[in-house]
């Protein structure tokens, strides 16, 4: 008898845990969390960020209210950031940014994304036209608002940099 308990114990052990794991592994796929919304979210945020886009302010609705970007060897917040592009100095034609190489890790409510960017932005400055070619290595902390991702945090390390004229 205490062997039939023992093993009826261990059975029902045995089915909770197996229920856990099912249940962890399908929460994901039930709120549709997927890489390709990580990947889509870090996308979306450059896309909002585009000289072209600014003015929409559709940036504040793929970043926390308490986003940071750690960029440049400084600290900024969504606003900071959108000033960087604010200068006395040159007039802005063009932003373009490729991302490549995600590497992702994720749960439920919260994405980590590491990836490279290949930026190429067009300015005028002093008469002249510019191209500058950039490349990042670039992180985001990503957290679920909702059915939503959201970037709370970004780490930005440039690369390299070649600017040249352009006719």
């Amino acid at each position: 008898m205490k062997i039939l308990y023992t093993l009826a114990i261990c059975t029902a052990f045995m089915q909770s845990l197996f229920m856990q794991s099912l249940t962890s592994a399908s929460a994901p796929n039930s709120l549709d969390t997927t890489e390709e919304q990580v990947v889509a979210t870090a996308k979306n945020f450059f896309n909002t960020i585009d000289i072209k886009n600014q003015s929409s302010e559709k940036y504040r609705e793929v970043v926390t209210d308490d986003f940071l970007i750690f960029e440049l060897g400084k600290q900024y917040t969504i606003d900071g950031l959108v000033k960087l592009f604010e200068s006395d100095d040159r007039e802005w034609i063009s932003t373009k940014w490729t991302l490549s190489d995600f590497r992702i890790s994720l749960d439920t409510n919260s994405a980590h994304a590491s990836f490279q960017n290949h930026g190429v932005f067009r300015f005028k400055k002093n008469g002249k036209t510019y191209r500058s070619d950039l490349h990042w290595l670039e992180s985001a902390y990503m957290i679920r608002e909702g059915k939503s991702w959201k970037i709370r945090f970004f780490q930005s390390n440039r690369a390299s940099e070649k600017t040249v004229e352009i006719e």
